[in-house]
């Protein structure tokens, strides 16, 4: 797969989770007042599932 591609993947995939988790209400799951630490777990759950979804469409035979 070109490196164009992939990096258009990922940034197309790192979008499309990060509008998904938005959904998610994380205020259930952190302390009042950590908001930073709320906000960081979005990403970093954003890059990990990125990564794996990115992962997962490189091994498929419709890339070469």
């Amino acid at each position: 797969m070109s490196e164009m591609v992939r990096y258009f993947i990922i940034f197309v995939t790192f979008a499309v989770v990060m509008y998904a988790l938005m959904a998610v209400d994380f205020g259930k799951f952190i302390h009042k007042g950590r908001t930073f630490q709320a906000q960081l777990l979005l990403i970093l759950l954003s890059m990990a599932i990125t990564y794996l979804i990115v992962q997962f469409l490189s091994q498929l035979p419709l890339f070469f």
